[in-house]
């Protein structure tokens, strides 16, 4: 199927996710795969390239083995989480004294897509946590930066958005994960 189809027949129902989710892989192998004239790494630095490498390589090794298995099963897959933690991903956003990474929205970017190769899903999970996360490092105080952003940088702690979130932050109500 091409994915304009599949598109369409998730959008009425007729396809299910997992048809979706291997649609995009096979999209993301053509375009990531340099099967096509754009190269992901265009513009970036040396150390974007670095990074955006150790992505491409964790969402072909952790994540593209396991997407299927964790659709079907309805898994959330903490322990994988913990491993791109450890690669720095459970941070990105937040500030290095608590322990983040002190990326940008442009140095994030190409690791999020890297990832995506992998697995949508789980790819859109980390960057929702980083973006709830991010929030909290920005809005928090100081005493909550502290005791809450360290483990978010491990995902020993993992966060989504919601809607109240940042009413939450910027009430000052303490928000407990």
């Amino acid at each position: 199927l091409t994915m304009m189809k599949v598109l369409t027949r998730a959008l009425v129902g007729r396809v299910t996710y997992s048809a979706c989710t291997s649609a995009w892989r096979r999209s993301a192998r053509t375009l990531f795969g340099h099967q096509t004239s754009i190269d992901p790494s265009y513009g970036l630095t040396d150390e974007q390239r670095e990074l955006q490498q150790v992505c491409f390589d964790f969402a072909k090794n952790e994540l593209a083995p396991n997407m299927r298995r964790w659709d079907e099963e309805e898994i959330f897959p903490a322990d994988t989480l913990r491993r791109a933690a450890s690669l720095g991903l459970g941070g990105i956003y937040l500030k290095s004294d608590v322990g983040g990474s002190s990326m940008t929205r442009s140095d994030a970017s190409p690791l999020f897509e890297a990832l995506a190769t992998g697995c949508t899903s789980t790819a859109a999970y980390i960057s929702i946590h980083n973006l709830a996360a991010g929030l909290l490092d920005k809005f928090g105080t100081d005493e909550q930066r502290r005791s809450v952003i360290p483990s978010l940088c491990t995902m020993e702690v993992c966060v989504r958005a919601c809607p109240y979130l940042y009413l939450m932050l910027i009430s000052g109500l303490l928000l407990t994960v």
